[in-house]
């Protein structure tokens, strides 16, 4: 009877080391998968900020381009006025 019991006790501290382990290990499994979800969301963001730059890059250069024929309209009014002035000097 004593050998069955103390055999019941060796299983059982067996048992509780193995899910100990497990839960360790569970623990570990854990950490990982936030690590990589964290992971995945820092390559979103950086994906959206990359994003978000042509974006802006893409808005400049419409008003640069904008700017630039503005100037160039008011560069020919600018010119045909100087002709206007000229033509009625003569």
């Amino acid at each position: 009877m004593e050998a069955q019991e103390s055999k019941v006790r060796e299983l059982s501290q067996k048992l509780e080391s193995q899910r100990s382990h497990i839960d360790e290990l569970e623990k570990k499994l854990e950490s990982v998968q936030r690590v990589n979800v964290d992971s995945d969301k820092v390559k979103k963001m950086k994906y959206d900020n990359h994003i978000l730059q042509l974006s802006q890059y893409k808005k400049a250069e419409k008003n640069l381009k904008e700017i630039a024929s503005d100037y160039e309209e008011m560069k020919m009014k600018y010119y045909n006025v100087l002709k206007d002035n000229e033509k009625q000097k003569t």
